[in-house]
Formats: C-alpha cells, sequence, structure tokens
C-alpha cells in the first residue's frame, strides 16, 4: 500500500481546537535527526525488528490529549483477526471533512480494501502495528513502508496510514504508534519519516508537529472537470 498516487490522508484524529483551515493542498510531512532508539522492541538483529512475543507495552505521555491517568499502551503486529477492527476504524480517515473534490464513501472504501490485502499478505519490509489497552481493547494501528526520496534516492520510512478510535482518543495512543513507528524506522537504518497529510486537517497536523513533523512539500490539486472527480482508483500493487 502507497500514499504517492492520491495523497492519502494519514489521519489521527485528536479532540477538535479549532475549526481546521479550508484549503486545496496536502502536505508531506518531514522527520529526520530527532529519532530516537526506543528501547520498545525486544531485539534488532542486522537491521531488521524483531518485536516481544507479547508485543510491548508504552504508557501514555505528554504532548497528545489524555485521560485524567496515565495507561498502559500495547503494541503488537497486526494479525488477520484485526480485519474487523480495521474496517470499523477506517471512516475516521474522513471524518475531518475532505476536500470538495474527494468522495469520502470511497476513500473509505479503497482504505478498507487495501487494509485487508495487507493483511492477507504483507508487502515486504512493511510493518502494520495495533494499539490496545490492557485489557485488549483495539484503540488504533499504524501502517508503515519504506519509500525512497527522489532527490537523495536515500531509502526512508513512511507512515503510509495511521487512525484511532474514539475510545483511543485522548489516552496517548497516537503518540504510542508514533513512537512504535521511529523504533521501526531506525531497526531499519532509515535516517527519517515521512507522512501525507490533508493541509486542512488542523488536528492532525498540529499532533504531527508536537511529535517533530515540519514540511517538505506541498501537493496541489486541480479538477479537470467532472469527470475527473471521484474516479475509482486503481488497486495499489
Amino acid at each position: 500500500m502507497t500514499s504517492r498516487a492520491a495523497a492519502a490522508a494519514n489521519v489521527l484524529f485528536v479532540p477538535n481546537l479549532m475549526p481546521p483551515p479550508a484549503s486545496p493542498r496536502g502536505l508531506r510531512l518531514f522527520k529526520m535527526g530527532g529519532l530516537r532508539r526506543a528501547s520498545i522492541w525486544g531485539a534488532m538483529d542486522a537491521g531488521r525488528m524483531a518485536a516481544p512475543r507479547e508485543g510491548v507495552d508504552r504508557r501514555g505521555s505528554p504532548g497528545e490529549p489524555r485521560g485524567p491517568m496515565s495507561e498502559p499502551i500495547h503494541i503488537r503486529p497486526a494479525r488477520p483477526d484485526d480485519r474487523e477492527f480495521l474496517v470499523g476504524v477506517a471512516p475516521r480517515f474522513v471524518e475531518f471533512g475532505p476536500p470538495p473534490w474527494r468522495d469520502g464513501e470511497q476513500m473509505t472504501g479503497i482504505l478498507v480494501r487495501n487494509l485487508e490485502r495487507v493483511l492477507a499478505a504483507r508487502p515486504p519490509g512493511t510493518e502494520m502495528l495495533i494499539a490496545e489497552d490492557a485489557a485488549g481493547t483495539r484503540l488504533g494501528f499504524i501502517f508503515l513502508e519504506p519509500q525512497t526520496d527522489y532527490f537523495t534516492e536515500l531509502r526512508h520510512g513512511h507512515i503510509s496510514d495511521i487512525a484511532v478510535s474514539k475510545e483511543g482518543e485522548g489516552r496517548g495512543v497516537g503518540r504510542a504508534l508514533m513512537e512504535a513507528a521511529e523504533a521501526w524506522a531506525l531497526a531499519q537504518g532509515f535516517g527519517h519519516l515521512t507522512l501525507n497529510v490533508f493541509s486542512r486537517n488542523g488536528n492532525a497536523r498540529g499532533f504531527y508537529e508536537r511529535m517533530g513533523y515540519g514540511e517538505d512539500t506541498v501537493r496541489l490539486y486541480k479538477p479537470l472537470g467532472e469527470s475527473s472527480r471521484n474516479r475509482t482508483a486503481p488497486a495499489r500493487e
């Protein structure tokens, strides 16, 4: 699964702090230099990541709104039985209000199709992680993949998709997933991470900025007549 062709909405939903600005742009965010070698994975061998058998616990931390008490957040690799959760959380990707030329139902359907494909046969070099609480309730997910920078031709990590359920809001889930992404990137030997976000999704952009991401490129969009709108995208290879 990639997000290059359609500037996929890598959306993390946090409580509304301000109305999102209306804009036709999508942003590519970039983080380098600040990747920390987190000790959340049990083993790192020859640049490859090996997770502990039962996953890893992360506690909610400052920087993301959370409840009155910090709680363990468990991060583990995705399994086929996570399908129902992924399908259920997919509509959150369009709750922010996509641009008028995007069809929210179509976006959700394509996202679900691609997540199901990843669960069935994960592409080499990628990782999908699930966040859950101590009771085993699924709260969020993140899908990570390697990409190659156009200008440097260096490989780097890319956050293709990330979402937190309503039940997971304010509990440090997003931060735990983002920190797991950094650990994954470091284990692969990558020097930086990138992600895409719709420019009008102010909540997600603010969260990513607090996590240390800055703007890299800006993707602009111009529909060329009605025939160009809401086309069904080809399946990702």
